[in-house]
């Protein structure tokens, strides 16, 4: 039995909205061992797009991050992709594991989360609204299809980005944690500043220009189809950064664990599944509930330590649960990104390698931290698009991520 532990529009007109500044919740609120995936399967809901107007990668430079980058291995459980090989993941000793006999069997002290059920800080959880918007947005613009979408439908799209305290307020300040703090707030430099910080600022330095240009270019009637790629692979990207931002600065703010399950899941249970998470479990169902995993620990983290300063009193704990999700959200994106690999040469090929483009150099920073032999494959096939060598990337896909 566990021990509890005392411790603790034409265009919208305006593309930039006002920044505010502050933690996530100041918003309007909408009230064992088994094979995992191998190199293709089916991709969910992510569609689209070419190698033709490419983001500001994110790779790069490196790690920084308070949870460090292999926290172990990975889940239980998986689902192999098409014609790929599965390696067998075993779960770390540092891991949380809720599905398996509440919590009983891992290190970690009783808590919160052991039911395997999240439990919010707060009541109301304002990130879900912006979650709801992206949703808004990916069917009017038709993510994932062949929609050709209108001029008008991306004027209201834009308007559903712009909404006061929305998803653009929040990719307008969005700041990498795995990057060393910069001098001040990302929110509150100069363009020469953020252009010498674009790693750490990776919200107003790279999401937001690729969203404004792609949303402009729509309203225009310029290539509907890959412009409206380039706002869904923008915005995965946004929501990939924000889970790990808010799991770290939940340290002084309680409520942004909240944020971070939301910007993951856009609810608080594993079944309803919206935004980044909708792509992930209908690719990799395991990696899905790895991910859950790690949001479960992070709560279970939080009930834990109840320091609300910034300070943790339980570090090592907080580092272990940021490992643990940041690895299967690793895992995650890169099977989005194999995933439309596999539909290159397809009727949608030309969408499907904008999200290549841009979410395959989102993963260069870890790539590179894990192995940098195998992230330079990975970062020289990117930029063979869009006729990479499918095979090699994905395989580098493959070593690089092997386990959530």
């Amino acid at each position: 039995m566990k021990l509890h532990r005392p411790l603790h529009l034409v265009l919208v007109l305006a593309l930039s909205a006002a920044v505010l500044t502050g933690c996530e919740e100041e918003d309007p609120v909408e009230s064992n061992p088994t094979p995992q995936a191998g190199s293709s399967g089916a991709a969910g809901s992510s569609g689209a797009a070419g190698s033709g107007g490419s983001a500001a990668g994110a790779g790069g430079s490196q790690q920084a991050g308070s949870g460090g980058s292999d926290g172990g291995s990975a889940g239980s459980g998986g689902d192999a992709g098409a014609g790929g090989s599965a390696p067998v993941c075993e779960v770390s000793p540092d891991d949380y594991q809720p599905r398996v006999d509440g919590s009983q069997k891992d290190t970690w002290p009783a808590c919160i989360s052991d039911g395997n059920v999240y439990k919010p800080v707060e009541e109301k959880i304002s990130t879900l609204a912006r979650i709801a918007a992206f949703e808004k947005i990916a069917e009017r613009l038709g993510f994932g299809t062949d929609k050709v979408p209108t001029a008008l439908e991306f004027v209201d799209s834009l308007s559903d980005y712009t909404v006061p305290e929305g998803l653009e307020s929040r990719v307008a300040r969005r700041e990498d944690e795995h990057y060393p703090p910069a001098g001040k707030k990302c929110q509150d430099m100069t363009v020469e500043e953020l252009a010498a910080n674009p790693d750490r600022c990776v919200g107003p330095a790279k999401i937001a220009p690729l969203l404004k240009a792609a949303f402009e270019g729509g309203a225009k009637g310029e290539n509907p189809r890959l412009n409206a790629a380039r706002i869904e692979a923008g915005l995965l990207w946004f929501l990939f950064v924000s889970v790990y931002k808010e799991a770290v600065t939940c340290s002084a703010a309680p409520k942004d664990c909240d944020s971070s399950l939301a910007y993951y899941a856009g609810s608080i249970t594993r079944e309803e599944a919206k935004g980044l998470s909708k792509h992930v479990k209908a690719l990799e169902q395991e990696t899905h509930d790895r991910v859950f995993d790690g949001s479960l620990a992070v709560r279970c983290w939080r009930d834990l330590d109840k320091s609300t300063d910034g300070k943790d009193l339980e570090p090592a704990l907080h580092a272990r649960a940021l490992a643990q999700l940041d690895k299967a959200l690793h895992k995650g994106v890169a099977a989005v990104v194999k995933a439309q690999l596999q539909k290159l040469s397809s009727p949608l090929g030309d969408a499907a390698g904008v999200h290549v483009d841009i979410l395959g150099r989102s993963l260069l920073r870890e790539a590179k931290a894990r192995d940098a032999a195998k992230a330079a494959i990975l970062e020289a096939e990117l930029n063979k698009l869009p006729n990479p060598d499918v095979k090699a990337a994905t395989d580098a896909l493959d070593a690089l991520f092997p386990c959530p």
